[in-house]
């Protein structure tokens, strides 16, 4: 929104700013030594230069001066809309403020936390002064601030003026004012909204898809359901995290646990991270039906993903302390009471940081309170951060931000450039004293293994990191270990996942099921039988389950080693267990006998597969289809290769994802499917 860096500007004004930066350290000097009038002049003298001439792209050092000077504009603004209703002496103030009004700053202002009469009379009498000019932004945020009020009518107004040509009415805008409707309880406003969006001729995001679908579901409309979640996949659309969340709480809501269970594993499979919300819905819901053992294991997973357990988890906290297993409390408690003294705001967790990237009304409200300081944009602020420039700390110096937990971690997941967020996260604990924990280091850790360094950089980047950290007395969480040794094993780097897995250890942190079955894989993917070995024996005294990953691997690297017998042993062993064999057992274990050509026996195991429940998936298609032609089971050849070629979203692509994803709808519809004595909103409504 403020800055767009041009070639221009990377040749041209980066060397006007950065000749004495090599002579600068973050680390080691402190700020308020290295301040200089300098800068500002420099800084000065840009800006002077953009506005003499033709909308020069400014430095980023110039771009976040004007971050910061444009925030202290909306502080003013906020706080003096924030006084009282809104009369003619509020009118003379803003007037007296020499606010150059713009559509960015305006945007910040009616997002901030104000009255909603004033909001509107600001957003009105702007209309009149000089020049302003109202965009989809203005109107998108004052939009929000009426539906949130319940203001509907007045909403309804403004909507129908930005239609009549004030600006353009974007498929996020109209989303918005759909899920207001939603939340209203207005069908008729939401049916009429959302055949709009499909008249316009936009391609509809996830997000709106997502709106409408959770609309259908509180319905009952659940043929409905099926129709739209296929038309987005027929349009290329797929489903995100705030879909998954939906439908686990309609399966919840309607007492379908094992099934939310079963969607939750699915998309895991998918590589799409559950949010917050998702677990705390399923956790809260096995505490309160008394299974403990599940509650506490999708727990362990939450902390996986990083998501804080929070005070909404206090169902669970009751329920073991009822069930006797008072140390298990107690230390919930504890993370629990941590993540309320870093100073969250109960606002955030009902919006969930994790539909920020969705455009929904929820992202302006995590806006309107991400900062003490009004106004503060995390979006534009990771801008304007990138590319870093050394001076740029003499700027954040002299800015009077409280640099906050959540705020960081909001700055983090927008920074997607590590030349940005590595200066910057260090700048931060060197300079500004914040204390980083596990969540800060794990986002820029995962910032790390997104990047397009090599992976021997990669390591060593994490490494400088673990090390330095050491000396800061943090302390550190298994879930952290656990990412670098998952993007270790996926590189095919067993051993540097093995010597993760050992600093874990000498640091005394106990590894978890997860670690020790990305160690397993690891090792199996090195062919390292005998640290194997040594592995399972540790899993077995600690009543651990390996993922079935790490076994489908550890049986793939004994076959590979001729060891066959051996396989089809340790095989049999997990299917005995409690946990059982997936499919994943089943296609390491076919596909051994498969390359040993024994197929008599690929086919034996193909046969206990189904008589287990299992269906082959999409990603055995060509694996089963030899074994089935082997035992000349041509008939079950061609089910297979029609089934197959029905899945045809994706213009026939992503066979695994679409069966997935079918798998996803399939349950949902069988789960929720109404009995005929239940009523539900008529079709012809929706």
């Amino acid at each position: 929104m403020y800055m767009q860096h041009s070639l221009k500007h990377r040749l041209c004004i980066r060397s006007r700013f950065v000749h004495k930066a090599s002579q600068i350290s973050f680390k080691k000097e402190n700020v308020t030594t290295v301040l200089s009038e300098k800068t500002f002049d420099d800084i000065n003298k840009a800006l002077a230069e953009i506005e003499s001439k033709d909308k020069i792209a400014p430095s980023p050092l110039v771009g976040l001066y004007q971050f910061f000077e444009q925030t202290k504009s909306i502080a003013k603004v906020v706080e003096l809309l924030r006084k009282g209703p809104w009369d003619e002496e509020i009118k003379a103030d803003l007037k007296n403020l020499h606010v150059k009004f713009s559509p960015p700053l305006v945007t910040q202002v009616l997002r901030a936390d104000i009255q909603c009469d004033v909001a509107l009379s600001f957003f009105c009498w702007l209309k009149s002064v000089g020049r302003f000019r109202h965009n989809e932004y203005t109107y998108g945020a004052i939009l929000n601030a009426l539906g949130r009020a319940g203001r509907l009518r007045e909403m309804q107004g403004l909507f129908d003026e930005m239609k009549s040509g004030a600006c353009l009415v974007t498929p996020v805008t109209l989303s918005n004012v759909m899920l207001w409707y939603f939340k209203a309880k207005d069908v008729t406003s939401v049916v009429e909204h959302w055949r709009m969006m499909r008249q316009s001729g936009a391609r509809l995001s996830a997000a709106i898809y997502a709106a409408y679908i959770d609309f259908a579901l509180s319905a009952k409309q659940y043929k409905r359901v099926a129709v739209v979640f296929e038309e987005m996949l027929n349009n290329g659309s797929l489903p995100n995290s705030r879909i998954y969340a939906i439908f686990i709480q309609h399966l919840v809501d309607n007492g379908k646990l094992d099934a939310a269970t079963k969607i939750l594993e699915l998309m895991q499979t998918m590589h799409l991270v559950p949010c917050r919300v998702t677990y705390k819905t399923l956790v809260n819901e096995y505490a309160r039906n008394g299974d403990l053992d599940k509650a506490q294991a999708l727990l362990v997973e939450m902390k996986e993903h990083f998501h804080k357990p929070t005070k909404q988890l206090m169902p669970v906290v009751r329920a073991l302390q009822a069930a006797g297993k008072i140390e298990e409390a107690t230390a919930l408690l504890e993370e629990i009471t941590a993540v309320s003294q870093l100073n969250f705001d109960d606002k955030i967790y009902s919006s969930d940081e994790e539909y920020v990237s969705d455009s929904e009304c929820t992202l302006s409200e995590w806006r309107a309170i991400s900062c003490l300081h009004p106004g503060f944009d995390v979006n534009a602020f990771a801008q304007v951060l990138h590319p870093w420039e050394p001076r740029m700390i003499e700027v954040l110096a002299q800015a009077d931000v409280q640099w906050e937990h959540y705020l960081v971690m909001g700055i983090f997941k927008r920074l997607k450039n590590i030349d940005s967020i590595w200066p910057f996260f260090h700048w931060l604990k060197d300079n500004a004293g914040f204390k980083h924990d596990n969540y800060t280091c794990g986002a820029l850790i995962h910032r790390i293994f997104k990047s397009k360094l090599n992976l021997e950089r990669k390591a060593f980047l994490v490494k400088e990191l673990f090390e330095g950290l050491r000396h800061e007395n943090i302390k550190f969480t298994v879930p952290i270990f656990n990412t670098v040794m998952r993007y270790f094993v996926a590189a095919g780097e067993g051993d540097k996942a093995l010597s993760m897995f050992s600093l874990m250890k000498d640091l005394g942190i106990e590894p978890n099921n997860i670690s020790y079955s990305l160690a397993v894989e690891g090792c199996a993917k090195n062919h390292q039988l005998k640290r194997v070995t040594e592995l399972l024996q540790e899993v077995q005294l600690k009543s651990f389950h390996l993922t079935s990953t790490a076994c489908a691997q550890y049986i793939t690297c004994l076959a590979s080693l001729g060891k066959i017998n051996d396989a089809y042993n340790f095989f049999c062993h997990m299917r005995t267990l409690e946990k059982g064999c997936s499919s994943v057992e089943y296609k390491a274990i076919i596909s051994a006998f498969d390359r040993a050509r024994d197929h008599a026996m690929a086919f034996q195991m193909y046969e206990e597969m189904r008589a287990a429940g299992i269906e082959p998936t999409q990603d055995m298609y060509e694996l089963i289809i030899r074994v089935l032609q082997q035992a000349n089971r041509l008939t079950e050849v061609n089910v297979m290769a029609e089934e197959r070629r029905l899945l045809s979203f994706f213009g026939g692509n992503k066979k695994e994802m679409q069966e997935k994803l079918l798998q996803v709808l399939f349950l949902l519809i069988k789960s929720l499917k109404p009995k005929k004595s239940e009523k539900c909103v008529p079709n012809a409504v929706i």
